[in-house]
């Protein structure tokens, strides 16, 4: 997660639940953690060669977990769902062919190393 754009999607995310648009905010917060995910599980942060950025990353990510892990919990199944097929067909693009790690999983131990 790069710094600025967890900086402007926070910014956008507190913005909307300002103005009272929290179905707006549950899926823009729901959108970048799942983005995040898919993002791990791709081979070039697999790599051991990026050890380092992805233990920063993933540092920062459970900071913008926590700040928004509310509103992932409180969203409607079906919007998660549909933002997951999204992304998953964004990512099996890019070269993601497989998760490598289930989402519960990975979250699990982002809380727990960080």
């Amino acid at each position: 997660m790069n710094e600025t754009l967890t900086s402007l999607n926070t910014a956008l995310v507190n913005e909307l639940k300002s103005r009272d648009k929290l179905d707006d905010a549950k899926a823009c917060a729901t959108q970048m953690i799942y983005d995040a995910y898919f993002t791990m599980n791709k081979k070039e942060w697999i790599d051991q060669e990026n050890k380092e950025y992805r233990a920063a990353t993933e540092k920062r990510f459970k900071k913008y977990y926590m700040d928004f892990k509310d509103l992932y919990d409180t969203i409607n199944e079906d919007q998660k769902y549909q933002i997951i097929v999204g992304l998953k067909n964004r990512m099996f693009q890019e070269g993601m062919f497989m998760e490598s790690i289930t989402f519960d999983d990975w979250i699990k131990w982002v809380m727990e190393t960080y």
